[in-house]
């Protein structure tokens, strides 16, 4: 069975359920909950490594990517999975994972590319 897979836009690797997550540093369980589905969903999507189904899914799953990748690129792998797990002034003292929990994770990604631009945050 092929990989199903999308091209992420300004990626040149194809978008996974399983490399996002990995790269973000989380249980599927957490990334189920911003996707707003089961764990066990998205264990099988890993499973047989498809993707989620829905526009809006797609387009967090997107987001999530591009959030890893600006992260890695800013900060190294594992200073990157430290990051989201620290509480930042920026987000109200949450961290950025909780940020992107409460459903904002385009303000995470705002802060990665001022940091990235040398504007910090």
């Amino acid at each position: 069975m092929a990989a199903k897979a999308l091209l992420v836009p300004g990626y040149d690797r194809e978008l996974s359920t399983r490399q996002v997550r990995e790269r973000l540093g989380v249980s599927q369980e957490r990334l189920a909950h911003v996707l707003s589905v089961t764990s066990r969903t998205v264990e099988r999507w890993e499973k047989i490594d498809e993707l989620p189904s829905t526009p809006d899914r797609i387009r967090r799953l997107k987001t999530l990517a591009a959030i890893a990748e600006l992260g890695e690129i800013v900060f190294g792998k594992e200073a990157f999975r430290r990051f989201l797990k620290l509480p930042q002034p920026v987000f109200g003292a949450r961290t950025p994972w909780e940020t992107i929990e409460r459903g904002d994770a385009e303000h995470v990604y705002g802060v990665l590319a001022a940091e990235y631009e040398g504007l910090g945050f």
